[in-house]
């Protein structure tokens, strides 16, 4: 089954973006009835590779055209990270030592909205926005994805106007840390000023 699991993810990655628009929901589809656990123990890197597939997308042209697939690819994602945080024990202990804290993020250029949220130690999101959030992040949608993979800083992206931040300015600060622990948990390479301006 892991052999024939790979292969479907091989051959995802290797579509353009007109044939990824069309067969991502079929895609999604295959990863949530078999389970993203079971995806994720086939191809441990996968998360990492869906991202980077996604950031090699024109992503705000691509959310318009497929806005519900995208919906869909941010709840995927989302389980999978969740999986991924249980299952490192650096990443949980940090996340039980955090308060609680949720955030909506929406984009201005598309029509990609979400949220993450911890939470008892445990790290979720999805699709769609929280009906109560403790702050709202808004950005370009490459850039709410830069953040998400660390290819933007937190720290540098805020105060270069990159994105903007609405709640309190004690959540805001909380929600740096959460950032950079993102990138692990997708198998990225956190980067630091220079690379958050290398865009």
């Amino acid at each position: 089954m892991g052999e024939s699991l790979r292969s479907v993810v091989e051959n995802a990655l290797s579509l353009s973006e007109e044939e990824l628009k069309a067969s991502l929901p079929f895609l999604l589809d295959a990863i949530q009835s078999v389970g993203i656990g079971e995806f994720l123990k086939a191809v441990p890197d996968l998360l990492s590779r869906m991202v980077g597939k996604m950031e090699s997308l024109d992503l705000a042209s691509f959310v318009r055209e497929a806005p519900q697939a995208s919906s869909r690819f941010l709840e995927v994602m989302w389980e999978g990270v969740g999986i991924l945080a249980e299952q490192d024990p650096e990443i949980r202990q940090k996340l039980l030592e955090m308060e609680p804290l949720t955030v909506n993020f929406r984009a201005e250029d598309s029509p990609m909205v979400g949220h993450f949220r911890v939470s008892g130690g445990r790290l979720s999101g999805g699709g769609k926005t929280a009906m109560r959030a403790d702050l709202t992040v808004s950005a370009s949608t490459s850039d709410l994805v830069g953040l998400l993979t660390g290819r933007l800083d937190p720290i540098w992206g805020a105060l270069s106007g990159r994105y903007r931040v609405k709640g309190k300015v004690a959540d805001a600060m909380r929600l740096a840390p959460l950032m950079k622990l993102l990138p692990r948990l997708l198998g990225r390479r956190p980067q630091g000023e220079a690379g958050g301006k290398a865009l």
